[in-house]
């Protein structure tokens, strides 16, 4: 990691994502299209914007033992986020979100952490170690920045 990045804990899922012309009704099967598949996470999302921006990103976070993990991270490892401190957690699948996207927008989604809920010490380490370094550009420029492009993510500086 590079002094100057923005260091990013949390969540990376795979996300499966289709529309929907309404909300299902309980216990009923609906239809959908535009099934995609995508990567995906608070965390995530945060490091792969920062890079959009030009910002050096960092990513801590969990993915599984599965299939799942690859699509989860090529986004981020093509647009060079800093995934070393991505750990995979062995037994555990990687998290898993399905989202549905009816007319108004408003998404409904259904998330399983999986791997995403497992932090060890190691963890706790690495965040302690270099949550402290300075942020680029300033801590309000960042705090400004992600509160309108990622409302729920996390950033240390």
């Amino acid at each position: 990691m590079t002094q100057g990045s923005i260091i990013s804990l949390g969540s990376v899922n795979a996300d499966f994502q289709v529309r929907v012309d309404r909300r299902p009704n309980l216990s009923e099967t609906l239809l959908a299209s535009d099934f995609l598949q995508l990567s995906g996470g608070k965390a995530a999302n945060v490091a792969y914007l920062a890079r959009k921006l030009g910002l050096p990103a960092v990513l801590i976070a969990h993915v599984g033992t599965d299939t799942l993990a690859e699509q989860a991270l090529k986004p981020l490892r093509e647009i060079e986020v800093d995934l070393q401190y991505v750990n995979t957690i062995e037994g555990k699948p990687t998290g898993v979100s399905m989202i549905t996207v009816p007319p108004d927008g408003k998404k409904g989604i259904i998330l399983a952490g999986n791997a995403n809920n497992i932090w060890t010490k190691e963890d706790i380490a690495t965040v302690t170690r270099y949550g402290s370094q300075p942020a680029y550009p300033t801590r309000s420029e960042i705090d400004t920045m992600f509160q309108r492009l990622a409302p729920q993510a996390y950033v240390l500086s």
